[in-house]
């Protein structure tokens, strides 16, 4: 009959209980003083106890069906261990059995087993590195050569004449290697340091003590066996049973190392052991094993050296750029951090070489890398030796001078400028290399190298921009200050929390003196700064990547309040501002046809105002997103028109309803002679394509007659109505009479 596997599991932790509270009685026997027991009441226990411990191991076995190897093979170690005892104790008189006796070879085969059973019990493989063999090699070779010197030294003398002493020792040797290879095991990851590993080190010792207290006990060539050395053996059997059928889920680390201090105590031991070495065979065997872990630190002393110079080179290199020798930006970094951390003085420089674009394009990377190391070569030979020309990729190199002189590093900022200016003859052509250079000092407040890093890129570029050779850093010039990098958060914010509202500048009909529609405008109501106007933080916008969003905004605002006003019987046409970049990429204008189909908003009613710098960007492009516009019923205005340089040919090409003069061209129409006959000119030019024309920056009433009067069909400015609040503009259109003029 087969039982369930929980009452299998129930009748194996009961056996295995027995035995633990047989082992108790027996050692509380022992601490009672019985330690001398009859061989006839002796035997009969430690038969059923073995008995027992060979049910324990078959109810796991059949329990487990993963633990099965290594539970075999510790059930073959202690039967063939208990199979030597019992030919020990059965053959013949307990004062009278020869030692070594032929049941020796039983006991030889049972340690065979159990290194098979730790084998199999580990819970991976030993492939470590060459240095963790070598240190599980000294650590184990040296607790090794301190055991036999406090342990088998004394062992040795307490062996009778007429026995070898190596074969006296044999056992207890063994035990020995059994615990070194646990301990081995451990050191070299294929073991976790948990209470299984500490139960296998316990048990071995406890072997170790029974077999060496055996060896003190031999006399007249015959074995004698107290109870404590059964109490002791049951122990280790017990404890190796408990590892064998509790396996841990903790996996062996992979990346264990030792502590250098236990590799130099072991060491030291075996050291030791060779200096003051016992005499006599035990000596003898000893020596051989303090010899192996001396070389074996040896080697690792070399491969400690050789790790050394490798770990070197590879900071080194770490720190350099692999074209041309020079430090590389985290070699900067860690410079620069230094500095700031001893809260030192230095002046950075950032350079960036001039048209090598063009050089690496057209002559290809080989030329590009030859002009880069000539360059690198002619900086460092310029500088001070005081000085650290390093590259911090692509052709932006640094100098880092341990001076904040401003007159100082303009100087050396010139030496460069001067060593670069010479003719370089790469691939055949001769090129003159020139750099632009940004700099700027160590400040109290910096917190790291990144600030210093921001600083000097940005005086880099706006050298660039104006075409300067040198420019210091200039915090008014910093478009990227932290001020302007929390107002981008500020109104990333002011998004979600409907910060921002849309206002209205009215457009007047010159033929029906009526507001005809309006023009969107943004204001921030910000919590701290009150209301801000566009040019406040359009900018901000920009670089935070956030004027899709701020378009999308305005778009479903306006919207909404088109719709309110029509509610309210009023029909006004809204245009809406929308930037190249956003007018040319693949999303805004998509989402905003999305927006306005979910709306009750007639399509010509929004007016996109569009800039000529969009056909500038891209013409191709802007020619396709145009037309779907129109295609879809928006209106087209060409916003401050006449301000572009771009060919007039798009008023031709495009489906564009009106263009807006700019008020750089409206407002010097009262004084200029010149500006009025442009104006007027453009207005004929639309006219006859068919266009509206909207003047903006009407001020005053002169300025709105003389449009008028030169057939502007719209007004827009001051002289009418400034922007204003959604809410306040049907109040506007119903309490202004608008006259010309």
């Amino acid at each position: 009959m087969k039982l369930p596997r929980k009452q299998l599991e129930r009748v194996e932790v009961g056996v295995r209980l027995v035995c633990w509270a047989a082992l108790g009685v027996a050692l509380g026997a022992v601490l009672l003083g019985h330690n001398d027991i009859s061989p006839e009441v002796l035997l009969p226990i430690t038969s059923l106890f073995f008995g027992l411990i060979v049910v324990e191991l078959v109810l796991a076995m059949v329990l487990s069906t993963q633990r099965r190897k290594p539970l075999f093979a510790l059930l073959v170690a202690l039967i063939l261990w208990a199979t030597g005892s019992s030919l020990v104790s059965a053959t013949a008189e307990p004062g009278a059995m020869s030692f070594p006796s032929p049941s020796e070879t039983f006991f030889l085969a049972s340690y065979l087993a159990l290194a098979a059973f730790l084998v199999l019990d580990a819970q991976s493989r030993l492939v470590r590195s060459v240095n963790s063999w070598l240190d599980a090699a000294i650590v184990c070779g040296g607790m090794a050569s301190i055991a036999g010197v406090f342990l088998m030294s004394p062992l040795g003398h307490s062996v009778p004449d007429n026995i070898p002493v190596i074969v006296a020792l044999l056992f207890p040797i063994l035990d020995i290697a059994l615990l070194m290879l646990v301990v081995a095991q451990a050191l070299l990851g294929a073991r976790a340091w948990t209470w299984r590993t500490a139960a296998l080190i316990l048990s071995f010792i406890a072997l170790l003590i029974a077999d060496s207290t055996l060896v003190t006990n031999v006399e007249d060539n015959a074995y004698d066996f107290p109870v404590i050395l059964d109490v002791l053996w049951g122990l280790w059997a017990m404890l190796l049973i408990e590892v064998g059928v509790r396996p841990t889920k903790q996996r062996a680390r992979a990346d264990l190392s030792l502590h250098w201090s236990l590799v130099v105590f072991s060491f030291a031991g075996a050291v030791i052991l060779l200096a003051f070495r016992p005499d006599g065979a035990t000596g003898q065997a000893l020596a051989v094993t303090a010899t192996i872990t001396t070389l074996a630190a040896g080697a690792r002393l070399v491969t400690a050296l050789r790790d050394s110079q490798a770990t070197t080179d590879a900071f080194r290199l770490a720190l350099t750029d692999d074209l041309t020798d020079l430090p590389n930006r985290r070699a900067v970094k860690q410079i620069v951090d230094s500095s700031i951390a001893k809260r030192g003085k230095l002046g950075l420089m950032m350079l960036d070489l001039d048209g090598f674009k063009d050089v690496n394009d057209t002559l290809g990377h080989t030329a590009g890398d030859q002009l880069l190391i000539e360059a690198a070569w002619r900086m460092r030979n310029a500088v001070s030796s005081t000085c650290t020309v390093a590259r911090m990729g692509g052709d932006e190199f640094a100098i880092i001078s341990p001076s904040s002189d401003a007159l100082e590093l303009l100087e050396t900022a010139n030496l460069v400028h001067e060593a670069l200016m010479d003719v370089v003859h790469v691939d055949g052509v001769d090129l003159t290399l020139s750099a632009s250079v940004g700099i700027t000092l160590q400040e109290a407040t910096d917190a790291n190298a990144i600030d210093l890093f921001r600083r000097a890129d940005i005086a880099m570029y706006q050298a660039k921009l104006v075409r300067s050779t040198t420019e210091f850093y200039d915090s008014e010039k910093d478009e990227f200050s932290r001020q302007r990098l929390r107002m981008g958060e500020e109104l990333r914010r002011s998004l979600r929390e409907h910060q921002l509202e849309v206002w209205y500048q009215p457009k007047v009909d010159v033929l029906t003196w009526e507001n005809m529609g309006v023009e969107a405008l943004i204001r921030w109501r910000h919590p701290e700064h009150g209301l801000l106007a566009p040019q406040a933080f359009l900018g901000v916008a920009r670089r935070a990547g956030l004027m899709a969003d701020l378009t999308t905004y305005i778009f479903r605002q306006c919207l909404a309040d088109y719709e309110d006003w029509r509610s309210q019987g009023i029909n006004l046409g809204i245009a809406i501002n929308i930037a190249p970049q956003e007018m040319l990429s693949r999303r805004i204008l998509p989402e905003m046809y999305a927006i306005l189909e979910d709306s009750n908003v007639p399509p010509d009613a929004i007016t996109l105002e569009v800039t000529e710098e969009s056909f500038m960007a891209d013409p191709d492009r802007a020619h396709a997103v145009i037309t779907e516009a129109h295609f879809r019923g928006l209106r087209i205005s060409i916003d401050d028109f006449g301000t572009g340089f771009s060919s007039l040919s798009y008023l031709r090409d495009l489906p564009i309803h009106e263009i807006k003069l700019d008020r750089s061209l409206v407002v010097p129409c009262l004084t200029d002679q010149r500006s009025r006959l442009i104006v007027e000119s453009t207005i004929s030019m639309a006219h006859a394509l068919g266009l509206k024309v909207v003047a903006e920056g009407v001020e005053n009433a002169q300025s709105a007659a003389l449009m008028a009067s030169m057939g502007a069909d719209l007004l827009q400015g001051f002289h009418y109505s400034p922007a204003l609040a959604q809410e306040h503009v049907a109040s506007w259109l119903m309490t202004t009479s608008l006259q010309p003029g």
